[in-house]
C-alpha cells in the first residue's frame, strides 16, 4: 500500500502507527482459524459459510482438521486446470488436548454441513472418488446420527478405510470407494449402541466387529443427521462438527500422506467440479 508524503513529521508518525496497527489486525484475521464453524441459530440451521479462515472450499464444505493436517481445493494434476479437494497430513505428533480423548495424531477432516437435520433414510448412497498423492493412508467417512432427531441421543458412526468394500477403478488413476448404510463397515466412536427395547447390540466400538446401520435405522426410524459437538473420541475437542465427515488419518496418526477426492455422491446429490 502507498501512502501520500506527509505534511509534517507528526502526521508521518501518526500514519505510520495507523498502518502498522492495520497490518497487524489484518494479519491476525488472515492467519487465525475459527474452529466454531457451525454456529447453529436454530437446530435446523447452519451459517452459510464455505471457508474456515484458512482455505477456500466449495459451498457447504468445511475444513475441520486437527493438528498438522488440512483440506483444501487444489489442482489434481489430471489436466492443467482440473481441481479436487486435497487431504493432507504431516508427520509427527500434535499437542495433547486437541481431540476428545488423549489423541496426539494428525487427522484431515472435511465436513459437509448441508445434511444437518435430514432423515438418515435419505442417505441411500455414499461414494467418493479418490486418488493417492503420496503415503499409504486412505479416506474413511463419519456420520453423526441423532437417533430421535430431537438432540437427546447422538451416536457417531465411522466407516474406517480397512473395512470398506474393494474400490472400483475409475479414469485418471482415481478409484471409487463406498460406505452404504447396508454395508458391514460401521463402528461407534462413542459407547456401543444398544437396541432400545431388547438391549441387543446394534453398533460396536472399535474393539468389536463392524456392523451395518440397517438395524440402527430399523430401531430408530426417526433418526436424522446432525451437526454439533458430540464429545465423540478422536474428533476435535469441544467443536461442533459436520453431520458427514470424510477423514484421512485418525487421532493416533503420525504419518505423512496426501490424497485427492474429486467427486462425492451423498444420497441423491452429487458434488463434483469442485472449485
Amino acid at each position: 500500500m502507498k501512502f501520500a508524503v506527509p505534511l509534517s513529521t507528526r502526521s508521518s508518525r501518526s500514519l505510520g502507527t495507523l498502518a502498522i496497527a492495520t497490518w497487524l489486525a489484518l494479519s491476525i484475521i488472515g492467519c487465525s482459524r475459527d474452529t466454531t464453524i457451525f454456529e447453529e441459530k436454530t437446530p435446523e440451521t447452519v451459517l452459510p459459510i464455505s471457508t474456515d479462515g484458512r482455505v477456500l472450499l466449495p459451498k457447504n464444505f468445511y475444513d475441520q482438521s486437527v493438528g498438522r493436517a488440512q483440506v483444501e481445493t487444489q489442482l489434481d494434476g489430471v489436466t492443467s486446470a482440473s481441481k479436487a479437494i486435497r487431504f493432507q497430513t504431516q508427520g509427527g505428533a500434535t499437542s495433547a488436548g486437541a481431540y476428545n480423548g488423549t489423541g496426539t495424531g494428525n487427522r484431515a477432516l472435511l465436513g459437509l454441513g448441508s445434511w444437518h437435520g435430514r432423515p438418515l433414510g435419505t442417505l441411500t448412497d455414499m461414494r467418493w472418488e479418490a486418488k493417492s498423492d503420496f503415503g499409504t493412508l486412505q479416506a474413511g467417512v463419519i456420520l453423526q446420527i441423532d437417533l430421535k432427531c430431537d438432540g437427546s441421543s447422538i451416536v457417531v458412526a465411522e466407516a474406517r478405510p480397512a473395512a470398506l468394500p474393494a474400490p472400483i477403478a475409475k479414469a485418471d488413476a482415481y478409484v471409487e470407494y463406498r460406505a452404504l448404510l447396508t454395508d458391514t463397515v460401521w463402528i461407534s466412536l462413542k459407547a456401543p449402541l444398544l437396541h432400545p427395547t431388547t438391549s441387543a447390540e446394534l453398533l460396536s466400538t472399535n474393539t468389536g466387529s463392524p456392523r451395518s446401520l440397517s438395524d440402527v435405522y430399523a430401531a430408530y426410524p426417526a433418526a436424522c443427521l446432525k451437526n454439533g459437538a458430540t464429545g465423540a473420541a478422536a474428533l476435535p475437542k469441544s467443536i461442533p462438527t459436520a453431520a458427514i465427515l470424510w477423514s484421512l488419518g485418525d487421532d493416533a496418526n503420525t504419518a505423512s500422506a496426501s490424497l485427492f477426492i474429486r467427486r462425492f455422491q451423498v444420497g441423491s446429490e452429487e458434488y463434483k467440479d469442485l472449485e
